[in-house]
């Protein structure tokens, strides 16, 4: 019995001292967090490659690895054996799921019926911005307090220049709601600008969807995006 209990204690101690002995995963950097209260998920403007090698440095190859051009790419690094899951780092690229690019090509696609640009102006355009669709983007609270990507902020900004924001339901009645707050209030004047300035968008945004000005502006958008695009994401699980 107490030969079982010295082998039991030495058991334990090994364990202890291996798992205090693992590497602990470095913080990739100049990576980003891409919600603010989860640290464990980092985002970087370097490439699936750079970053691959960079944990390849400093624990080896990695575990598993799979992906291809058209599905992305993932990798996981091994820092600590574990149950039920395995601790370490996980690296994907090309596995964003933006469903804002989409809704911009949308947008030119109704240029191209109208006239406005012609199908290879068109197609020009989607094969330089299409790598964005699978881009990873940091979330951040918007006016409401709610967290939302910043491809999704920066594409409501661009809608709103058009008028279109305004034909959304939930913009309506909130938009509406304030005009007859301030008219209760005996604010008159305040409702009556606020109304008048609904109006007003909405008949810019119809001149300026009719115009090539609004094909610069969708590409100024897509550029805005691009600039706020990750390539890699990276999960710390330790």
């Amino acid at each position: 019995m107490q030969l079982r209990i010295i082998k039991l204690t030495v058991l334990f101690l090994a364990i202890v001292t291996t798992a205090s002995s693992q590497k602990q995963p470095s913080t990739y950097p100049g990576s980003v967090f891409k919600y603010p209260n989860q640290k464990n998920t980092l985002l970087s403007m370097d490439s699936y490659e750079k970053v691959k090698s960079f944990y390849a440095d400093e624990v080896g190859p990695p575990r598993t690895e799979e992906g291809n051009p058209s599905s992305g790419y993932f990798a996981f690094f091994l820092y600590q054996k574990s149950l039920p899951d395995d601790l370490g780092v996980s690296v994907s690229s090309g596995r964003g799921r933006s469903n804002v690019i989409g809704d911009i090509f949308s947008r030119l696609k109704g240029f191209e019926v109208q006239g406005i640009i012609t199908n290879n102006q068109l197609i020009e355009i989607e094969r330089k911005y299409r790598y964005l669709r699978n881009c990873y983007f940091v979330y951040i609270e918007d006016e409401k307090g709610v967290l939302t990507s910043e491809d999704r902020l920066i594409f409501r900004k661009y809608e709103n220049t058009t008028g279109l924001g305004w034909s959304e339901p939930e913009n309506q009645n909130e938009i509406m709601q304030q005009i007859e707050a301030l008219m209760s209030a005996g604010r008159i004047s305040e409702g009556m600008e606020l109304a008048q300035k609904m109006k007003d968008d909405i008949e810019k945004g119809i001149e300026l969807r009719s115009s090539n000005e609004a094909v610069k502006m969708w590409t100024n958008c897509l550029d805005e995006i691009s600039a706020k695009a990750y390539r890699t994401m990276i999960i710390i699980s330790m």
